[in-house]
């Protein structure tokens, strides 16, 4: 059997990520040492909503340069959105997909942070090294 050359497979590696983006809970807590593949995962389980035009995603870290540094999380969401024709607004540090659901990244480098975003409808909010 061939493989279509244009057939982009994404997933999961067996184990802890796995069993992350398998957990039924509305709020799930993973762990690991570095670059044990979290940040990916969590990348991963905004795909499942993509093609609902309402999905919005908010993944927070602590301050920005946790998300723009080389080798981070913007790095990270590049090489995997990036294969899906996602629009990367690179200023606001967001990702918009053909059905208009967006995936965004954001600090919370101080408690009055947290207010910025009271009142915000946002269906899935990550926590990248809480």
């Amino acid at each position: 059997m061939t493989e279509d050359s244009n057939v982009v497979k994404i997933g999961p590696q067996p184990g802890p990520q796995t069993q992350f983006l398998q957990s039924p809970a509305q709020i799930c807590i993973y762990g690991g040492s570095a670059g044990s593949g979290k940040s990916y995962a969590l990348l991963l389980a905004t795909l499942r909503y993509i093609s609902n035009p309402k999905f919005r995603a908010v993944i927070f870290r602590r301050t920005s340069p946790q998300i723009t540094n080389p080798g981070a999380l913007w790095d990270e969401s590049t090489s995997l959105f990036g294969q899906l024709d996602a629009t990367p607004y690179v200023s606001r540090l967001k990702w918009v997909f053909n059905s208009n659901s967006s995936v965004e990244f954001a600090h919370l480098e101080r408690e009055q942070n947290v207010l910025d975003w009271q009142g915000s409808k946002v269906p899935f909010l990550g926590f990248d090294e809480c």
